[in-house]
């Protein structure tokens, strides 16, 4: 059976600058239960250790369970400031 076909919920969330509170808001995504989620890092340019910390979820998460896929979309930021 096709992995995507076994999540039940894909929750993105983008990052930037947020290496304070990145740890603690994945590890309550992978903390609920009974739900097989994606999670979608998308880096926005950061310039602090967030997509680092991204990085070590997606290592952690390269075999993972049904329960919870870990992705890292790395991309240039685009704001107009």
């Amino acid at each position: 059976m096709d992995t995507l076909n076994q999540i039940d919920i894909s929750i993105i969330i983008p990052i930037y600058n947020v290496e304070k509170y990145l740890t603690v808001c994945i590890d309550s995504l992978k903390n609920q239960g009974g739900l097989r989620m994606e999670i979608i890092l998308v880096n926005d340019g950061s310039t602090d250790l967030s997509g680092e910390i991204a990085d070590e979820y997606a290592k952690k998460e390269e075999h993972p369970q049904p329960a919870t896929l870990v992705w890292i979309l790395p991309r240039k930021s685009t704001s107009l400031f």
